[in-house]
């Protein structure tokens, strides 16, 4: 299967699983999940041409809007980094409290999207490494979220090693160390 060889089934299922991020995060560590907003801006009709997501982001119809948040417990530890690019039109309609998490906005009003997950990463990044007050290698992902048959938006996601205070280690070598 797909990272079988590479990650722990737990880990396997926070990067794979086509459900809330929210919910999971909430689930494990029986908290709230709030939104740290980063910066929420309209970017237009440019060609949004990064090398991690290609062109991905231009399947999500124009002028997009980009928002980045940080997903924290009650705490304030930062969970997860989220960057996600919306059309004007449903960033209006679906995201009207952007203090929120995603999925909270569309639970609210019992939106029904599917999960397509169309990348896993592992990799380093210095800034993330400040953000989360660890080192990496951080493991992530991008997706699109689909409704009605349309792209609703792009989501790339990223998450704090130290999750594995929850989901035990999230390669198999380390399992295999202890």
């Amino acid at each position: 299967g797909m990272l079988s060889g590479l990650v722990t089934p737990s880990w396997r299922v926070m990067l794979l699983s086509d459900g809330s991020v929210t919910r999971h995060l909430k689930l494990l560590t029986e908290e709230t999940v709030h939104v740290e907003l980063v910066q929420q801006r309209c970017v237009g009709d440019d060609q949004v041409n990064l090398k991690v997501l290609g062109n991905d982001v231009n399947t999500i119809p124009g002028p997009h809007v980009q928002r980045e948040v940080f997903l924290t417990s009650d705490t304030g530890e930062r969970m997860a980094y989220a960057a996600s690019w919306w059309s004007e039109d449903s960033m209006n309609k679906y995201m009207k409290q952007s203090d929120k998490p995603i999925w909270d906005n569309l639970a609210s009003t019992r939106t029904e999207v599917y999960r397509n997950i169309l990348a896993v990463y592992m990799g380093h990044s210095e800034e993330l490494e400040k953000a989360f007050g660890c080192r990496g290698p951080f493991w992530g992902r991008h997706y699109i979220f689909w409704h009605d048959g349309q792209p609703m938006t792009l989501i790339y996601e990223v998450f704090n090693p130290k999750l594995n205070k929850y989901l035990g280690p999230s390669n198999q070598n380390e399992l295999a160390e202890k």
